[in-house]
């Protein structure tokens, strides 16, 4: 019995043991059934059209898909397993590792930007595009910059030309490219007067004189006399003289230097420096036009003409000579110039100092010539001065105001403000002396007046009024009045 209990025991044990090993064996055959697998992704990095994700077998080679990303303006080089430039895998490669991956696609710049600067010019021209490995021709358009002459483009913003407009660019890299200029040389002849009024200087293109105080620019065709730049500097030195100002020490800081002048938008003279001198430019218009001028405290523009032959004038009755040159014009334009160099006017004083002032100075030198004479005598018979009334009545009560409104209140007519002007500027010169408009300057910028006279408000203009009273009292427009209706009776 107890032998056959043992002998039970151990086929019980040996049954169990098998159906443990069957059991083991057969788990076993169910998962080699299943291989174990891993996931391969992929990243375009910036680009589109990447691959579907992958599935890779344990121990089976995984043949990458052929599928290759695209990114405008770049070149796909290949795989890498991290977004750094190094490429493990192309297209269609055996992936053998036994975990999963994700492929970042890996690209080269085939594409890249060209631009433009035209380095103080307006030049405009669009971006371009340089491919890898292929030239790129640079536009034959030429940027232009006034008074200045193109001489090629740099990558840098110093001088050092690379390329001309039409050549290759070869390289693999986007650029800037700067437009570099030389000054250009003016190609005006620089003329000379001789001193006598009888020989003429005919300008057959445009040039210039340079005198001690101011510049000449010259209009080609200009028929002049050999003393007109003597007679401008005369002109210069006597009012000067008379206002106690100077045209090279202008208390001003904008003069140093070049500034533009324009001729039908091109400026010829642009390579000379004329510091503080006064630049005048003179032009032709056709024999006995009415002369047109402007200055200010930068420049002037006048119109000069001459007559072709001997003219009878009935109010001088006498003839006026050939080549006669209209110097009231440019005395009365050239103390704009000075009086604008240091302070801002109204109409009233701005017109009536040119026109008082411009003409004593033509008076004071008509002993010269038959042009300063003239000249003289044609001011006195204008219909801006010599007697002639202002359209509207003054008053001691009115007065003040007028100045105050600058006339604009009393009449629609600008000539007012030289009548008036002139006459008070005679008056204040009989009253307070010679150097009245000088004081006045010097009151005016000593309480910072700073206006553009032909724009300005009445509460500027009460201000300039206050300046004029605490200078001259407060009874000078009163005074004036007086005085006024008794010159015109």
């Amino acid at each position: 019995m107890r032998n056959s209990k043992r002998t039970w025991i151990k086929v019980a044990l040996t049954i169990a043991i098998a159906v443990f090993v069957c059991a083991v064996l057969g788990v076993q055959k169910v998962s080699s059934a299943e291989p174990k697998t891993y996931t391969v992704s992929y990243n375009a990095n910036g680009g589109e059209g990447a691959p579907e994700t992958q599935k890779k077998v344990h121990n089976v080679p995984l043949t990458l898909s052929e599928q290759i990303p695209t990114r405008e303006g770049y070149e796909f080089l290949g795989w890498s397993t991290t977004v750094n430039p190094e490429v493990r895998y192309q297209a269609g490669d055996v992936y053998t590792e036994n975990h999963g991956a994700k492929f970042y696609a890996i690209w080269r710049v085939n594409e890249f930007t060209v631009s433009f600067n035209g380095n103080g010019s307006d030049y405009s021209f669009s971006d371009m595009k340089k491919i890898r490995d292929i030239p790129l021709q640079l536009p034959y358009t030429i940027p232009t910059l006034k008074g200045y002459v193109f001489q090629g483009w740099s990558t840098t913003v110093n001088p050092e030309i690379r390329y001309q407009p039409g050549d290759l660019y070869t390289e693999n890299h986007g650029a800037k490219f700067y437009a570099i200029w030389k000054r250009a040389e003016s190609g005006c002849n620089e003329v000379f007067f001789n001193g006598n009024r009888n020989d003429r200087l005919i300008t057959e293109q445009l040039c210039y004189y340079e005198g001690e105080k101011f510049y000449l620019f010259l209009d080609k065709g200009l028929d002049l006399p050999g003393d007109f730049a003597n007679n401008v500097a005369l002109i210069i030195d006597a009012l000067e003289e008379n206002l106690a100002l100077s045209f090279l020490d202008s208390p001003e800081d904008w003069y140093p230097g070049h500034l533009s002048l324009s001729y039908y938008r091109y400026d010829p003279w642009t390579d000379i420096e004329y510091g503080k001198k006064y630049p005048i430019f003179i032009h032709r218009e056709p024999v006995n036009v009415e002369a047109g001028a402007q200055a200010n405290g930068r420049g002037a523009e006048i119109t000069v003409s001459t007559l072709s032959v001997d003219e009878y004038d009935e109010v001088l009755d006498c003839y006026i000579p050939t080549g006669y040159v209209d110097y009231y014009t440019i005395a009365h334009e050239l103390t704009h110039a000075l009086t604008m160099r240091y302070s801002e006017m109204t109409n009233i004083m701005l017109e009536g100092s040119a026109s008082y002032i411009g003409g004593q100075v033509v008076h004071d030198l008509s002993d010269i010539n038959m042009d300063f004479w003239a000249s003289a005598a044609a001011k006195d018979r204008s219909d801006l001065g010599g007697g002639k009334k202002a359209t509207f009545e003054v008053s001691t009560d009115n007065m003040e105001n007028v100045f105050v409104t600058d006339c604009k209140a009393y009449s629609e007519s600008r000539d007012d403000c030289y009548i008036i002007g002139r006459y008070l500027c005679q008056f204040l010169e009989q009253t307070y002396g010679n150097s009245y408009l000088h004081d006045f300057i010097v009151v005016l910028n000593g309480e910072g007046f700073d206006m553009n006279h032909m724009g300005s408000a009445n509460v500027e203009r009460e201000l300039y009024v206050e300046c004029f009273e605490t200078l001259f009292g407060d009874d000078v427009f009163a005074d004036f009045a007086v005085w006024y209706q008794n010159a015109i009776q």
